[in-house]
C-alpha cells in the first residue's frame, strides 16, 4: 500500500525522464550488438521492395534473397576495393605536390610584402636564428662556451625470428570484429528478407495487444516511408556522388572517382556532411593546380550542388518532409554520434525517422513525435492564446495577421478570436488566472481587431445577400440588439460580431453589460427591434441567458431571440440547445457564421410579401428553399 502511494506520488514527467536515461543508457552499453542490427534493419527494408518486385517476376523466394544480397555485396566490395586504390595512389602521389604549394606561397608572399604570413615568416626566421646561433665566449678565458651534446641511443636490431614477432591478441581482435560484424549483419539481412511476414506478425503480436488497427497502420506507415525514404536517400546520393567525380573529373582533379565515391557516402550525414567532403578536394586542387582557377571551380561546384540539392532535388524527390524536423535532426546527429559514434553518425536520419513515425502512432511513444516531428504542436487558436498569456501583443498581431490572410475575417473569429475569449473564461473560472487578467486578454484582442479594421478599406461580410434583401431593407433595416450575459469577453465577442453585420441590411447595438431588464426592455420598445441576441460564451453565463429569454419571451411574443453560445464544444450543441428552447430562445448558434446566416434568414423572412394568393405563397416557399 506503501509503495503504491509512492508511486502514485511520482510525477509523470520524472518516470519519462528516467525511462530515457534508463533508455540511453542501454543503447549504450548494448552498441555491439545494437548497431550490427539496426544496420540489417535498415538494409532488409531497402532491399524488401526489390526481392518482392524479383518475386513478383517469377522468381523464388530464396532466389530473390540471394541475388539481392549478392548484388549488394558485390557492390560493397567494388566500392572498397576502388576507395582503397585511389587512396593508395594518393598517399603516393602527396610529396609530387610539395613544390607546388610552395610556388604558391611564395607568389603569394611576393605579392603582398606586408601581408600577415610575411610578417610571421619574418618572425618565425629571426626566433630560428636566435635559438641556432653559436653561443657567446667564455669572459674569463676567451674560449667558446662548451656546448652540451645530448647522448645519442644505440639500439641492438636483431633480424632474428622471435615468437614476439607473432601478432598478438588485441591485433587479431581488432582483424576479426570487423569480419565478424559483417558476418552477423548478414546474417540477419537473409533472415530479415525470408522471415519478413513472420517478423511482421510477431511485432503485431507483441504491440497490438487490443490495439490492432493502430499497430498495423504504425507498421504499415513506418515501413512504407522508411522504405521510401531509404531508396530516395540511396538514388540522390549516389547521383549526387557520380555528379561530383565527372565534374570533378572534367576540371582536372586528380582522383575524381574518389572524391565521388566519398561524396555520396558523406551525403548519409545531414546538412554537414557534404561540406566536411568538400574541405578536402578543395585543398588537393590547391596542392595540384598551377593557378587559382581550379580552387574556385571547386568551391563553386559544391555550393551549387548543395543549393540545387537541398532547394530543387529533395523536396521534388522526398514529396514531403520526412517529418523531422531541421532543428531536431541536428540534435538527433549530436544524440547518436556520443551514443554510438561513426556508425551512430550514419544512422542518424533513419533511425531518427523511425522514431518519428513511430510516435505518430503508438501513444506510448507521443513524446517523440512532439520532440522530433516537423509539425506545430501547438494550435494557431492556441499560438496565439499563448501569446495574448505572455503579454506578448507585437507577436499575437503578427499571428492575427497570418491568419487574416489565410482565411477570411468570420473565419478567424471563430477559430482564432473566440477560442482564445473562451480559453481565457476557462482559466479565470478555474483560477488559473485573475479577473484583471482575463479582462486584459479580451482589451488586447479588441486592439488587434481595431487595429486591422483601420488597416483595411471594408468588411468582409461573411455571407453575400441578394440585391432583392438589400433594396428590400435600404427604406426600412432589421434592427437588432446585441446583450452580453455575463464577462466582459461576452461584450468584445459582440463588438466583434458587430463587425460582421451589413450595415445595409442591419441596424445593430450592442449594450452593455450593466444594462438591467427594464432597460433593455424599454430599449426593445424605443428601437422597436425585430432581433434579440444575448451572447454568453462557454463556461458560464448560460443560466442568465435563458432567464432573459424567458422574460422577453413573455413582453415581446413576435421577437427573434438567438442565444450566441459561440465556441462551446460539438458534444454540448444538443443539450445547450433543448435547454435553450426551452426557455423561449428561437435560435442556438455555435459560431458567429451560423449566427450571421440567422440573421439572414430572418432578414429574407421578415421582408417577404404577405401571401395572399396562391402565387405568392408559391414565391415565399421558394424564397425560403433559396
Amino acid at each position: 500500500m506503501r509503495s503504491e502511494s509512492l508511486r502514485n506520488s511520482i510525477p509523470a514527467s520524472m518516470t519519462t525522464f528516467v525511462m530515457l536515461v534508463l533508455s540511453a543508457a542501454c543503447l549504450y552499453w548494448a552498441k555491439p550488438v545494437l548497431v550490427p542490427a539496426a544496420l540489417a534493419i535498415l538494409l532488409s527494408i531497402l532491399l524488401t521492395p526489390i526481392v518482392i518486385w524479383m518475386q513478383r517476376q517469377g522468381l523464388n523466394r530464396g532466389f530473390a534473397v540471394g541475388m539481392a544480397v549478392g548484388m549488394t555485396g558485390l557492390f560493397t566490395l567494388v566500392v572498397g576495393w576502388v576507395i582503397a586504390a585511389q587512396l593508395v595512389g594518393l598517399a603516393e602521389q602527396l610529396p609530387t605536390y610539395q613544390s607546388n604549394i610552395s610556388r604558391k606561397i611564395a607568389a603569394v608572399r611576393a605579392s603582398s610584402k606586408n601581408s600577415l604570413i610575411t610578417r610571421w615568416d619574418a618572425f618565425v626566421r629571426e626566433i630560428s636564428a636566435e635559438a641556432t646561433k653559436a653561443a657567446e665566449p667564455d669572459p674569463t678565458t676567451g674560449a667558446p662556451a662548451a656546448v652540451e651534446i645530448p647522448p645519442i641511443p644505440v639500439r641492438i636490431m636483431d633480424d632474428g625470428w622471435h615468437w614476439d614477432n607473432l601478432p598478438n591478441a588485441s591485433s587479431i581482435a581488432g582483424l576479426i570484429e570487423p569480419i565478424a560484424v559483417g558476418g552477423l549483419i548478414l546474417v540477419l539481412v537473409i533472415y530479415l528478407l525470408f522471415n519478413r511476414e513472420d517478423v511482421r506478425n510477431r511485432l503485431l503480436c507483441l504491440l497490438g495487444d487490443g490495439q490492432m488497427t493502430r499497430t498495423t497502420r504504425a507498421i504499415d506507415d513506418a515501413g512504407q516511408r522508411i522504405s521510401r525514404f531509404l531508396l530516395m536517400q540511396f538514388v540522390l546520393n549516389s547521383s549526387f556522388g557520380v555528379f561530383i567525380g565527372a565534374c570533378l573529373y572534367v576540371v582536372g582533379l586528380p582522383y575524381a572517382l574518389f572524391w565521388g565515391i566519398w561524396a555520396a557516402f558523406m551525403r548519409y550525414i545531414p546538412l554537414i556532411g557534404p561540406w566536411i567532403l568538400a574541405a578536402f578536394p578543395i585543398a588537393l586542387s590547391l596542392l595540384t593546380a598551377d593557378g587559382w582557377q581550379q580552387p574556385l571551380l571547386v568551391v563553386t561546384l559544391f555550393v551549387v550542388a548543395e543549393v540545387l540539392v537541398n532547394l530543387v532535388i529533395e523536396p521534388w524527390l522526398y514529396g514531403q518532409s520526412i517529418g523531422v524536423s531541421q532543428g531536431a535532426l541536428l540534435f538527433a546527429i549530436a544524440f547518436w554520434t556520443w551514443l554510438w559514434g561513426v556508425p551512430g553518425l550514419m544512422l542518424a536520419a533513419p533511425l531518427t525517422v523511425c522514431l518519428a513515425v513511430l510516435g505518430r502512432h503508438v501513444p506510448a511513444l507521443k513524446i517523440f513525435d512532439i520532440v522530433l516531428g516537423d509539425e506545430p504542436t501547438l494550435t494557431s487558436e492556441m499560438q496565439f492564446y499563448q501569446r495574448l498569456l505572455a503579454h506578448d501583443q507585437d507577436e499575437a498581431s503578427e499571428l492575427f495577421q497570418k491568419q487574416v490572410k489565410m482565411h477570411s475575417l468570420v473565419e478567424v473569429y471563430d477559430e482564432t478570436c473566440i477560442p482564445s475569449l473562451v480559453a481565457a473564461n476557462r482559466d479565470e473560472v478555474n483560477g488559473l488566472i485573475s479577473d484583471a487578467e482575463q479582462q486584459r486578454i479580451a482589451e488586447m484582442i479588441r486592439d488587434l481587431v481595431e487595429i486591422h479594421a483601420m488597416s483595411v478599406d471594408q468588411e468582409a461580410f461573411p455571407d453575400a445577400p441578394d440585391e432583392s434583401i438589400v433594396a428590400a431593407n435600404t427604406a426600412s433595416r432589421l434592427v437588432v440588439l446585441c446583450h452580453p450575459a455575463r464577462s466582459q469577453s461576452d461584450e468584445i465577442a459582440l463588438e466583434l460580431f458587430q463587425r460582421l453585420i451589413d450595415p445595409r441590411i442591419y441596424d445593430c447595438e450592442v449594450l452593455t453589460r450593466s444594462h438591467l431588464v427594464t432597460q433593455i426592455i424599454e430599449q426593445i420598445e424605443g428601437t422597436h427591434a425585430n432581433v434579440f441576441c444575448i451572447a454568453a460564451l462557454p463556461p458560464g453565463g448560460l443560466a442568465h441567458a435563458r432567464l432573459l429569454s424567458k422574460r422577453l419571451r413573455r413582453r415581446f411574443p413576435s421577437l427573434k431571440i438567438i442565444v450566441a453560445r459561440w465556441g462551446m464544444l460539438a458534444d454540448e450543441y444538443e443539450q445547450t440547445a433543448e435547454q435553450v428552447h426551452s426557455s423561449g430562445a428561437d435560435h442556438l448558434s455555435g459560431t458567429m457564421e451560423e449566427t450571421c446566416a440567422q440573421l439572414l434568414n430572418i432578414a429574407r423572412l421578415d421582408r417577404l410579401p404577405a401571401p395572399g394568393s396562391v402565387v405568392e405563397a408559391a414565391n415565399r416557399l421558394e424564397t425560403i428553399a433559396g
